[in-house]
């Protein structure tokens, strides 16, 4: 069975830890091809956390890390240099998506695509564009084209916003 690893190269570190009742999982990917553009995915529920990574990978991105929750995505954003972000707006049950995504975006100049169960929260549009500027705002479940869409957009609003 081919793994993927070759001599010379890091392999993906992964972690497990017991918080409570879950099982946080800490995976770090350190491998980089010349020419693809990163992405970070900050998902608490690590079911949707693998499903996103597959829809980016498949949008030709390399996934630098899986983030559950603000801690680890600031760690690994500054550590992987993502040039975007997909990021839950609920981490453990408060909106620390929309903090993290504003932190995110200031120290590391990464781009955000917003993905959420509750587009129905009221104040949460408004949040979003106060702390996080023209970020799309996406509702699960996820089909691939609607990410693909969010994700030009917010390379758009980069690209525009730095001329």
């Amino acid at each position: 069975m081919d793994l993927g690893i070759r001599p010379g190269t890091k392999s993906p570190a992964i972690r497990c830890v017991m918080v409570g009742h879950y099982l946080e999982v800490d995976m770090t990917m350190s491998s980089r091809h010349p020419g693809r553009q990163r992405a970070l995915i900050v998902e608490d529920e690590i079911l949707i956390a693998l499903a996103l990574e597959a829809e980016v990978k498949d949008l030709g991105f390399d996934v630098c890390g899986l983030a559950a929750n603000a801690t680890q995505a600031i760690a690994m954003a500054m550590e992987g240099e993502p040039d975007i972000a997909v990021m839950d707006i609920y981490l453990n049950g408060a909106r620390d998506g929309i903090e993290t995504a504003r932190v995110l975006r200031d120290l590391c100049g990464v781009q955000v695509v917003f993905v959420t169960a509750y587009s129905d929260d009221e104040g949460l549009a408004e949040r979003i564009q106060q702390q996080v500027p023209n970020a799309p705002v996406l509702t699960k479940p996820l089909y691939g084209h609607r990410l693909a869409d969010a994700i030009a957009k917010a390379s758009e609003v980069s690209t525009s916003a730095g001329m």
